[in-house]
């Protein structure tokens, strides 16, 4: 029956370089290269059919450039996200002198190709993130994007006094 192909179909596409694509970030061409060899293959449906999204009657199968982005993208989420784990350490400690916050994803001279990756992906990073206040001592008053999603920083009509610039909410609402 036909659901069954659309089952089975996405299993063999899966087999792509999916394990590099995890954790470094390939060159266009290579990626356009993997997905010419995946049209070449045989399939009962065209490739462009595979790639719609599954409400256009598609099967949601993403291009290696999208495939890559995405899996770049988890990687720069898990450094913040998971800030105690060794190689997030590492990678902070090298190329963000141990910061741990949306800001920290500048591209250095010199850098890994790793963090090339997440760079490039750091405004889709930045877009889908939201500063959780909580308690506030850790969330910088006018640093943070925490208002709205933006920094008050950059809203601010008149000079903040330099004592406060490092200020947390929680010390500003004493």
């Amino acid at each position: 029956p036909p659901s069954s192909l659309f089952t089975l179909l996405p299993s063999p596409l899966s087999s792509m370089a999916t394990y590099t694509m995890q954790s470094v970030k390939l060159p266009p061409p290579l990626c356009d290269d993997i997905d010419r060899r995946t049209k070449q293959s045989t399939h009962l449906i065209s490739s462009e059919t595979l790639q719609k999204p599954k409400h256009e009657g598609g099967l949601a199968i993403m291009s290696a450039r999208q495939a890559n982005a995405a899996f770049l993208t988890k990687l720069g989420w898990r450094v913040i996200t998971e800030p105690q784990k060794l190689w997030a350490r590492v990678i902070r400690s090298k190329y963000c002198h141990g910061r741990c916050d949306l800001n920290m994803f500048q591209p250095k001279h010199g850098m890994s190709n790793v963090w090339s990756g997440i760079c490039a992906q750091q405004e889709v990073i930045r877009a889908g993130s939201a500063v959780a206040i909580g308690n506030g001592r850790t969330t910088l008053f006018w640093d943070h994007p925490w208002l709205n999603g933006e920094s008050l920083v950059e809203k601010v009509l008149s000079t903040i006094p330099t004592p406060m610039l490092r200020d947390s909410v929680a010390a500003m609402w004493v």
